[in-house]
């Protein structure tokens, strides 16, 4: 007989107003954990579908990475949840709650990704013109160099004409301790470049897209760190004033 929390429990309707409410606690508690800071080198400037796509260090990544998204773009943003956090002991159901109210998508990091809900659910997210948070390497790695980014990123980003914005973060492998974003490059994919009536020409260009996307990922994220170790103060502009 399996455990109740092996049953799947439907999903929460994603509300943006619960994912606003978040937000804007994140926003407030940010500075109390030490403060964090970003800077935009590249902007986005489709109304369509986008796929942000951060160095994953820690567990405050996802938290951060909305409340930056929130202040440049005024937009929401997808991102996936592992399945651990949905498993969690006492505490789970709350938390699948939480993300799914907040737009969150349940991954299973064991089932490639097109074998499962997850697939799908942020394959409509894209179709519907969202933006969607992906993390490439596919988990967290705790090193400055950034790990090998899967080619599934690129393929969605040409089968949705979605740029992708490569993104650097630092300090974020703690709770406590200064935090910094950076906004890095916009890859555009070439529409001229793939034959979407051809599965191997999505492919191939999925595969010259790929370096691209880890070059611009790694070059945003050497310069987090960089700025991380040069400043002493962490303050979004939307709080330097009341923390001052």
């Amino acid at each position: 007989m399996p455990k109740p929390r092996d049953i799947e429990r439907p999903r929460l309707e994603y509300s943006p107003e619960h994912y606003d409410h978040w937000a804007d606690i994140a926003e407030k508690w940010f500075p109390r954990l030490g403060g964090y800071d970003y800077e935009v080198h590249d902007r986005i400037e489709t109304e369509g579908a986008v796929i942000i796509s951060p160095k994953h260090t820690g567990m405050m990544d996802v938290p951060l990475m909305g409340v930056v998204i929130s202040d440049v773009y005024d937009r929401h943003m997808r991102a996936p949840a592992k399945k651990e956090l949905y498993d969690l002991p006492l505490v789970g159901t709350a938390i699948g709650d939480f993300f799914d109210k907040g737009g969150g998508i349940k991954l299973d990091r064991k089932i490639p990704i097109g074998q499962q809900p997850a697939g799908r659910q942020i394959e409509e997210a894209l179709d519907n013109g969202e933006w969607v948070e992906l993390f490439g390497e596919g988990t967290r790695v705790r090193s400055r160099e950034v790990g090998k980014i899967r080619k599934g990123l690129a393929a969605l980003a040409i089968k949705y004409n979605a740029p992708v914005q490569a993104v650097g973060i630092a300090g974020t492998r703690h709770w406590i301790g200064r935090k910094y974003v950076v906004l890095g490059e916009v890859i555009n994919p070439d529409m001229d470049k793939v034959d979407h009536e051809d599965l191997r020409s999505v492919i191939k260009y999925a595969g010259a897209l790929t370096p691209q996307i880890h070059q611009a990922m790694q070059e945003a994220t050497d310069r987090a760190y960089a700025q991380r170790n040069t400043m002493r103060v962490f303050f979004s502009p939307k709080t330097a004033g009341e923390n001052a």
